[in-house]
């Protein structure tokens, strides 16, 4: 609303985390809904495509497995092939109970072969064919979205916080800083860890996930970046005591080896990944952190988003999809509206999210994987969710049931990746529900997908070279 007075309290000093370079498509559709061109934020963050994240060596045997963001054209994605009947490119993924699971997947051939996810146009006049998010350099893009809200009015102060003012119903009135106050009716906590308010000043209750998520510790480091290739997806490596990431620029590969202190230090975390590269890496910065979530993140006039109301840690990249969730809930009329009901409504609506998080991370770490005492005891000393747990009984018994998983990001593919990839759904379960369905059918779509995946392939483009003529796009 052009009545709305926006002020961005920041602190140069203070600076910002620096780390999570990575996001889910919600970050996309997030900018689109901002009317911020895609081609300007590629160029001034040193963006580049995500089309999944390729999961190496996590149940200690070698061997990788992707989990894609999906396809979005209309020949592949929940549409209906030549003879009326309804079709998705997941039909394959469902019934596929050998080792080639998921080769077939078009948004994971793409990946693995560089590409990126835009075509030249030619494929029924789309230029876009998978699902994608961006890595990026998260100064650049702090210092872009900087830039872009000042353009549309929002005002910039510069300062540190050093007190809250509030009045007799303990709202915040004044926000005091070395220098000046600032009068305000409603607060955004974005403090990050610092977590100013909604943790320090408010009190809320906090649930810890330790007892689900044992990493803790991360260094963070850089590489070069390939000469000769951009890969569009994240790495994530499966590593003695955690996992390291690998999350590629278009000038570098920022990377870190996320770890559990109880079991190695921070050199010895160094000294893992060099043993692994087979170089020397200079460390860049070390974060540490407990996994948990405020319960409650909206108190009084002060609505807590991203790291200062709740962190797991960056498996999935889940963070700004969180901030991004909490923000779309959100209006004009309805800031000016609140009470006391919805902000429980509110705060449900969080938890929920967060819980749901929790389950889909907690479920990556139940691997094979026994290499190390991290590995060893990981299971024996962690406690499976409650919610994930029924779930995990159910799948020992008939197949995954699709509206088990209605909600975004994690919906059913994801899980069916995840699962399959780690090799925990019994085999034995598909295999029967195939007698059930029409095996000429299923075949049938799975040669229709083939022959689409063909076609894209031919009009795919290497993300190195989309990233130098994006500008024709």
């Amino acid at each position: 609303s052009p009545k709305t007075k926006i002020t961005l309290i920041e602190s140069e000093t203070i600076g910002i985390l620096g780390a999570g370079e990575g996001s889910v498509p919600t970050l996309t559709e997030f900018l689109r809904f901002l009317d911020i061109n895609e081609s300007e934020f590629i160029l001034e963050t040193n963006a580049t495509h995500k089309l999944g994240i390729l999961f190496d060596n996590w149940n200690g045997d070698g061997k990788d497995y992707f989990h894609s963001f999906g396809v979005l054209h209309q020949k592949l994605n929940y549409s209906y092939d030549d003879d009326g009947e309804l079709i998705n490119e997941f039909v394959g993924l469902l019934y596929q109970t050998d080792s080639t699971f998921l080769m077939g997947e078009i948004s994971e051939q793409l990946a693995r072969k560089n590409k990126s996810p835009l075509i030249d146009g030619d494929v029924d006049g789309s230029s876009q064919i998978a699902n994608y998010s961006y890595h990026f350099d998260t100064h650049l893009v702090s210092k872009f979205l900087r830039k872009k809200a000042e353009e549309r009015g929002i005002i910039r102060v510069e300062g540190i916080v050093k007190n809250f003012i509030q009045d007799s119903d303990s709202n915040i009135r004044v926000i005091e800083l070395n220098d000046k106050k600032i009068e305000c009716d409603f607060v955004f906590d974005c403090s990050g860890f610092k977590r100013l308010i909604i943790g320090n000043l408010f009190k809320s209750p906090w649930k810890s996930y330790t007892n689900q998520l044992k990493v803790n510790t991360a260094i963070a480091f850089q590489l070069p970046q390939f000469d000769e290739k951009i890969e569009p997806y994240t790495k994530a490596v499966c590593m003695k005591n955690g996992w390291m990431w690998q999350i590629p620029l278009q000038n570098r590969i920022g990377c870190g080896y996320i770890f559990d202190k109880n079991y190695i230090s921070e050199n010895e975390a160094k000294l893992e990944v060099e043993e692994l590269l087979g170089h020397p890496i200079q460390v860049v910065n070390t974060i540490k952190f407990d996994a948990g979530a405020y319960r409650k993140v909206w108190i009084k006039n002060c609505l807590a988003i991203g790291l200062s109301s709740a962190f797991t840690e960056p498996i999935e990249a889940t963070s700004i999809f969180n901030a991004i969730t909490q923000l779309w809930v959100l209006n004009h009329d309805l800031m000016n509206s609140y009470n006391e009901n919805f902000i429980n409504q509110y705060n449900e609506f969080v938890n929920k999210m967060n819980d749901d998080v929790l389950d889909f991370l907690y479920f990556h770490y139940i691997t094979k994987r026994d290499d190390s005492e991290f590995w060893k005891q990981y299971l024996k000393t962690t406690q499976v969710p409650e919610s994930l747990q029924k779930l995990l009984d159910s799948w020992d018994k008939k197949p995954i049931n699709i509206s088990h998983f209605s909600k975004d990001p994690f919906t059913l593919p994801s899980w069916l990746q995840v699962g399959f990839g780690l090799d925990l759904f019994k085999k034995n379960v598909f295999i029967d529900e195939l007698k059930k369905i029409n095996v000429i059918r299923m075949y049938k779509h799975i040669d229709y997908l083939k022959k689409w995946g063909d076609t894209i392939m031919k009009h795919s483009i290497d993300e190195k070279k989309w990233l130098t003529i994006k500008d024709t796009y």
